[in-house]
């Protein structure tokens, strides 16, 4: 995706595609065969991809994070890293 954020049409294939994934799942499908439905359909999704949709969709509807918060979280993780030093295997360390 060329962007971080979802368009309208995108988003309106998501939402769609969550519902079918919901539907299934009422319907008692397990997860890899949902999957395996949408492979077919050529839409390439895990079954831990359904997983994650099946347990989590009522958490993530339940209330909408800000933008305000978001860009707090950024800032704070990227003065983290401005302020981590490299080891020799590419982790990031807290500098003293």
């Amino acid at each position: 995706m060329s962007s971080s954020k979802i368009g309208f049409s995108r988003g309106i294939k998501l939402k769609g595609n969550i519902n079918r994934i919901l539907e299934m799942v009422a319907g008692g499908m397990g997860d890899h065969a949902i999957a395996g439905h949408f492979k077919d359909e050529e839409v390439e999704i895990t079954s831990q991809c359904v997983r994650i949709i099946r347990t989590e969709m009522s958490e993530l509807t339940r209330k909408a994070v800000t933008k305000a918060s978001t860009s707090q979280a950024i800032k704070a993780a990227n003065h983290d890293k401005d302020s981590a030093v490299r080891t020799g295997k590419g982790e990031l360390l807290p500098q003293a």
